[in-house]
């Protein structure tokens, strides 16, 4: 591969961005680009990120005539809100936490609350089948069936206000109904055979994020803080932080719903590893630099803090097959691709991708990595797509999509099969648009 020109510098695509911007009335986005063709040296502040790694951004973070005191640019040191991408970032982390614990991704989860239970470390929570459900169902949820959504369910989570008195919930009470009434958490049974289908699911990863809390004794972003700054994800980048953001909330773009007004707070709290990364669009392209090289290096390396293992069980989980199963099949209805864990993997052509999409309020995402193939040869090529509004902007990330995968000139792509087309989303459920626009508007390409 030939030393390229960086998409920061390509004219015709810096106008594509600005003028998507204006067509689908959101504010801006920032995108980072992950492309080994590509050297140079990169900073964000004082923090140095790989060479093949650059932030391209347009529009505006903040909006003057909604709230916010003054139009500020989107730019590289710009936090924005990663949602559902955070998960891969959670089930990277698991596998390598359980890993070191010699503890199987097959272990059932009870059984390890039950294990914390009688070892003096105990919340009183397991979970529990639905009423007039098999009860041995709730045993048979796993570690790897947190992070596959083949066990549990609330789709979607739902965000708090950052002014909330007493800042975020302790993620137990979302687990157990406590504001069911307050924010929309409820109870949550297992409501099918662990296992037999593929239902996609927060939920899992607030049990994962309850369980290494009871673990660890710690939030969250403490137990994951090494981890994150050995992916190239300081704190001054990236958190899953939900009230001050470690301190960086000032950096944080505002959300913006459909109709140009802000979302309360200028943003909303999540559980982190569900929905709740905050950072920078480079920061979590870093990330997934690292978790591609790590899958193509030497039985026993790493890369960052992920190891090879790691990226090979969360990859090959999910690579295409001639023979798929009934679950790999229901995922592909929901957005053309296999599950991994973590992560959804589809072909294009002789590459393999790697996948996510992300809606929180007032905040859309997705990423978009070829970690192996001929156009993989040099290392991972891809992109993350943040921005800053609601469904107008599913509709303008897949716009930004096309125009970036295009300049990168992926192999395995028939982009006739998807310009022009139209996609309604009059009567999807809010939850499944991210999803459901993504397939049909860009993932339909993939051959």
């Amino acid at each position: 591969m030939n030393q390229s020109v960086k998409l920061d510098q390509n004219d015709d695509l810096l106008c594509t961005l600005n003028e998507s911007l204006k067509e689908h009335n959101v504010p801006g986005l920032s995108i980072g680009i992950i492309d080994p063709a590509c050297m140079s040296d990169n900073r964000i502040g004082d923090e140095k990120i790989p060479s093949c790694v650059y932030t391209v951004s347009a529009g505006h973070s903040k909006k003057a005539d909604t709230g916010d005191e003054k139009n500020v640019c989107m730019n590289e040191d710009t936090w924005m809100q990663h949602a559902s991408l955070s998960k891969t970032i959670a089930a990277a982390f698991s596998i390598e936490y359980f890993s070191k614990l010699d503890i199987p991704l097959t272990t059932p989860v009870n059984e390890l609350f039950d294990k914390l239970g009688s070892e003096g470390n105990c919340s009183g929570y397991r979970l529990k089948s639905g009423t007039d459900l098999p009860t041995e169902w709730a045993e048979k949820v796993t570690l790897a069936m947190l992070i596959n959504h083949t066990a549990l369910g609330m789709h979607y989570v739902y965000g708090i206000p950052p002014s909330r008195e007493g800042g975020m919930p302790a993620v137990l009470d979302l687990l157990t109904g406590v504001y069911h009434d307050d924010y929309g958490y409820a109870d949550m049974p297992v409501d099918r055979e662990p296992g037999t289908q593929f239902k996609y699911s927060g939920g899992g990863f607030l049990v994962l994020q309850h369980l290494l809390e009871l673990r660890e004794k710690k939030p969250i972003e403490v137990i994951l803080r090494p981890f994150l700054d050995a992916c190239g994800m300081p704190a001054s980048t990236f958190s899953f932080d939900q009230v001050a953001l470690g301190g960086n909330a000032h950096k944080c773009a505002s959300g913006y719903l459909e109709d140009g007004s802000m979302v309360q707070d200028s943003r909303l709290m999540f559980p982190p590893l569900a929905a709740g990364g905050h950072g920078t669009a480079v920061a979590m392209a870093t990330f997934l630099f690292h978790l591609g090289t790590a899958y193509k290096l030497p039985a026993g390396e790493k890369s960052g803090a992920i190891s090879h293992a790691t990226a090979v069980l969360m990859i090959d989980t999910g690579r295409p097959g001639d023979n798929p199963s009934a679950i790999q099949q229901q995922c592909f209805e929901f957005m053309r691709s296999n599950m991994g864990l973590g992560v959804f993997v589809l072909s294009a052509g002789p590459n393999t991708f790697l996948l996510h999409q992300a809606a929180n309020d007032g905040f859309r995402g997705l990423y978009l990595v070829c970690v192996d193939g001929p156009d993989a040869l040099q290392g991972p090529r891809g992109a993350v797509i943040l921005s800053n509004g609601n469904n107008n902007a599913m509709f303008l990330n897949c716009a930004v999509a096309k125009a970036v995968l295009k300049t990168m000139k992926f192999q395995g792509m028939d982009w006739s099969l998807v310009d022009g087309k139209d996609f309604s989303s009059k009567g999807i459920a809010q939850e499944q648009i991210v999803n459901l626009g993504l397939r049909e508007l860009v993932l339909a390409a993939f051959q």
